[in-house]
């Protein structure tokens, strides 16, 4: 079969532009028979028109791979590390929330602490000054 220089033509024939680079260099050639005869009758159905652009397209990535991946398998893996980031990063910042409430509620639990102890002082310093001016007077 005569697949193999359709692909190479096909993946050449590329605009020379960085967003079509990465399709240049991870397109393989197909590898086993059934590759072929999917080649093959796929070049056979866009030669009779019998193919949608759309399927062209979705059979082109079946023969494209990134760090030994197929591509549409690496972006759904990507995707899927992107959500997994992004739901991490909600829950460190509901997490860095929820400290903030806590340390502001224990904030105000220490304010509210220290202003009953200076009026507890308060109190102290006045009885001793009772005491002491009833001591004082009782002499």
């Amino acid at each position: 079969m005569e697949c193999g220089p359709i692909f190479i033509v096909a993946t050449t024939a590329l605009e020379d532009t960085p967003e079509f680079e990465w399709m240049k260099m991870t397109t393989r050639l197909p590898q086993t028979p059934g590759e072929f005869d999917k080649a093959a009758r796929l070049i056979s159905e866009n030669i009779n028109d019998k193919i949608k652009p759309e399927d062209l397209e979705k059979t082109m990535f079946d023969f494209m791979y990134v760090d030994g991946v197929n591509v549409l398998t690496y972006a759904e893996e990507q995707k899927k590390a992107a959500e997994e980031q992004k739901k991490a990063a909600e829950e460190q910042k509901k997490a860095a929330e929820e400290q903030k409430r806590f340390a502001q509620e224990v904030l105000r639990e220490l304010q509210e602490q220290k202003k009953l102890n200076e009026e507890a002082r308060r109190e102290i310093e006045a009885l001793k000054a009772q005491m002491n001016g009833g001591v004082a007077s009782d002499d």
